[in-house]
C-alpha cells in the first residue's frame, strides 16, 4: 500500500523539492516512484494536491514534472512560456538551498535540468552539425575564435547506452574526432563541450560566452570550464544585438519558437551580416501551419538581407529511443556571416550534407536527412 494521501503528498513534495535544488525535471514515472504510485489517476490527484500547495512552499512544483518520452508538461499548462517561467520559478525558490536527502532511491533524470536526454535524435544533428560549422569558422578566424552560446546546457551530460550504440555508428564524422574521448569516458558533450574541444584539438584559442535562464548552469560553466557570461544571460536574443560581434553563435532557443518566429527570424538572419549563426528548428509534426509561416518567413528575411542558409534536417521517428525525440522533426540552419557565403556554399554546403546523411543513417529506421538552401 502507498499509505495515507497527505503521506505521499508530502514525500512527492519533498522529491520534487530535491529536484529544484539540483536545477532539474523529473518525469511520471520518478514521480510514482517516490510515492510507491504507478503512474494513473492517483498520482495526477497528487500531483494536483501538491499545486495546491504552491502559495505555501512559493512555487508550483508540479511544473518539474514531465512526460518521459517527450519531455514536455501534462495538460492545463497552456502557453509554453507559461510552464517554463513555472520551471524557472521553482529552480530559482531553491537555489543555493541543501538537499533534503533522497525521499527513495531515484535515479535523477539524466538531462540535469534539460526537458530531454542528451544525445537525441535532434541533439546528434545539432551536435554534428555544430562540430562541422566551428570547424569552418576557425578556418576563417585568424585570432581567437569567440563563440557566444545564449541557451547554454551543462558541458557534458552522462552517454546514455541508447545513443552510445548511436554515436558508435558516427566514425569519420567531425563530432566523432571532436568527442571520441569524452564517448570513451561515458560522456556526451553538450554544444559548449564540443565547440571546446574543437578549438582544443585544432589548437587554437577561443572564447566561450555563455547564458541561460538556469543561473547555477551558467555559474558551473563559468567556474568549472572558463566561459564568459553574456551580458544579459537570461535573454537569449540579446546576443543578437551585441556591439562586439561574436564569430559564431548558437541559437537552441525553447520549444515556442515556431509560434514567435516570424518575428524572431528577422533579428536572428539580419544578424548574419556579421555573425555566423547555427539556429536549431524542433518541429511538432502537428504544427504545420507554425511550420509553412516559419519557412516562408526564412525565406522572406534571406531575401530582404541578402543572407543565405542551408538547412538540413531529419524527420520524426518512427519509434522514439530516447526523451525529447518523439514526435519532432529537426533541423539546423546554417547562416554563415554574409561576406563568406559563397566560400560557405563551397566548403560547409557539402560537410553539412554529408553529415546529415551520416546522422540519419545512425538512427536507422530507414531515416533520410532533408538538405536545402535558401538563397536572395
Amino acid at each position: 500500500m502507498w499509505g495515507s494521501a497527505s503521506d505521499a503528498v508530502e514525500r512527492l513534495s519533498r522529491f520534487l523539492i530535491q529536484a529544484a535544488v539540483e536545477g532539474r525535471l523529473t518525469s511520471y514515472p520518478e514521480a510514482a516512484g517516490a510515492t510507491g504510485l504507478r503512474v494513473g489517476p492517483q498520482l495526477f490527484e497528487v500531483l494536483k494536491a501538491v499545486q495546491l500547495r504552491r502559495d505555501e512552499i512559493g512555487c508550483d512544483l508540479s511544473a518539474l514534472v514531465v512526460s518521459a518520452t517527450t519531455g514536455l508538461p501534462g495538460r492545463g499548462w497552456g502557453e509554453p512560456s507559461k510552464w517554463e517561467a513555472a520551471v524557472r520559478q521553482c529552480h530559482e525558490c531553491f537555489a543555493g538551498d541543501d538537499l533534503p536527502g533522497p525521499v527513495v532511491e531515484v535515479a535523477p533524470a539524466p538531462s540535469s535540468g534539460l526537458p530531454y536526454d542528451p544525445g537525441n535524435a535532434g541533439d546528434l544533428l545539432k551536435h554534428a552539425c555544430l562540430a562541422v560549422a566551428a570547424r569552418w569558422t576557425l578556418s576563417k578566424v585568424s585570432d581567437v575564435l569567440r563563440y557566444a552560446d545564449p541557451f547554454a546546457g551543462e558541458w557534458d551530460y552522462p552517454l546514455l547506452a541508447p545513443v552510445a550504440e548511436r554515436v558508435g555508428r558516427m566514425d569519420g564524422t567531425l563530432l566523432s574526432r571532436y568527442s571520441s574521448a569524452a564517448w570513451q569516458r561515458g560522456r556526451y558533450l553538450g554544444s559548449t563541450g564540443i565547440v571546446g574541444e574543437t578549438a582544443s584539438s585544432e589548437q587554437r584559442p577561443v572564447e566561450i560566452w555563455v547564458g541561460d535562464r538556469c543561473a547555477q548552469r551558467v555559474n558551473r560553466l563559468v567556474t568549472q570550464h572558463d566561459c564568459h557570461p553574456l551580458p544579459d544571460p537570461e535573454d537569449g536574443y540579446s546576443v543578437l544585438a551585441s556591439s562586439r560581434p561574436y564569430d559564431l553563435i548558437l541559437l537552441d532557443p525553447f520549444a515556442d519558437f515556431l509560434d514567435n518566429a516570424p518575428h524572431l527570424l528577422s533579428p536572428i538572419v539580419g544578424s548574419s551580416e556579421d555573425s555566423s549563426l547555427l539556429l536549431f528548428v524542433l518541429t511538432d509534426q502537428h504544427a504545420s501551419v507554425a511550420r509553412r509561416e516559419y519557412v516562408g518567413a526564412l525565406r522572406e528575411q534571406c531575401t530582404a538581407y541578402g543572407a543565405t542558409a542551408i538547412v538540413a534536417g531529419i524527420p520524426s521517428l518512427a519509434k522514439a529511443v530516447v526523451r525529447g525525440e518523439g514526435g519532432y522533426d529537426f533541423e539546423v540552419v546554417f547562416l554563415p556571416r554574409r561576406n563568406l557565403s559563397d566560400a560557405a556554399v563551397r566548403e560547409a554546403l557539402p560537410l553539412l550534407a554529408g553529415t546529415a546523411v551520416r546522422v540519419a543513417a545512425a538512427l536507422g529506421e530507414r531515416c533520410e536527412a532533408r538538405v536545402s538552401m535558401v538563397a536572395p
